[in-house]
């Protein structure tokens, strides 16, 4: 499949999912808003999951109004697997609150990859707990943890941490960076460390944001090593 049709096909699962989202809009049942995205390279937790080439990533957010969320969320991927997995759709359910200056999500992500084998194992969960801290006015804090019983590959129960900080820098540039690591157990591979750090620069049609992303894995086929990402994004 080439990558215009993986594209299509990204944008099409997830609108298809929740159909009719033009905008945001309060219906009377919750909010519903939007999301959309064209990256240079879709990299997650260290690790290009799109072969180090363009992605198209949409998204679906339905919020209850008393903290329960759902959301769906998509991306064009390529494995060099033969085409088994050409599209990721990650389907989001938690509830998020606040308290003072604390904010907290818990919740779930089914990670799907449409039309892979069921042998590859590619399709799995994984549990979450995030929380952000607002150190003043313009300075967050923030620490993530997600728990997977048997995760991508069929690699076994795994954890990852993450944390991070972000700060405005004025009203339209924002500074952010992060350091994970993903555990996994000795029977499945090695535990890694990963990093990033970029800025967003507000622009009145869409943001703009430049990472730089980097992990401590000797070897992985030059898909985990150190990369400058574009990304321009939208909410609506």
């Amino acid at each position: 499949m080439g990558i215009n049709m993986k594209l299509i096909h990204a944008a099409a699962v997830v609108a298809f999912l929740v159909p009719g989202v033009a905008a945001a809009q309060d219906t009377g049942f919750g909010t519903f808003s939007g999301s959309l995205a064209a990256t240079t390279d879709y990299v997650f937790r260290g690790y290009s999951q799109s072969d180090e080439h363009p992605a198209i990533q949409p998204g679906i957010n339905w919020d209850s109004g008393v903290g329960f969320h759902l959301n769906a969320w998509g991306s064009n991927v390529d494995f060099n697997d033969g085409g088994e997995a050409d599209v990721e759709v990650d389907l989001t359910a938690g509830f998020a609150g606040s308290a003072g200056n604390l904010n907290y999500d818990v919740g779930a992500i089914f990670y799907w990859y449409p039309g892979a084998a069921s042998a590859l194992n590619y399709n799995y969960w994984e549990g979450y707990t995030t929380l952000s801290y607002a150190a003043g006015d313009k300075a967050t804090l923030n620490a993530a943890a997600y728990y997977s019983p048997d995760l991508f590959g069929g690699l076994d129960d795994a954890w990852a941490f993450q944390v991070g900080f972000s700060r405005k820098l004025d009203d339209k540039l924002t500074f952010d960076t992060f350091v994970g690591t993903q555990m996994l157990k000795s029977t499945s591979g090695s535990d890694y460390l990963y990093w990033s750090a970029g800025l967003t620069y507000s622009l009145p049609w869409f943001d703009a944001n430049i990472r730089y992303h980097d992990t401590d894995v000797s070897v992985c086929g030059g898909q985990c090593g150190a990369r400058a990402v574009l990304t321009l994004s939208k909410s609506f």
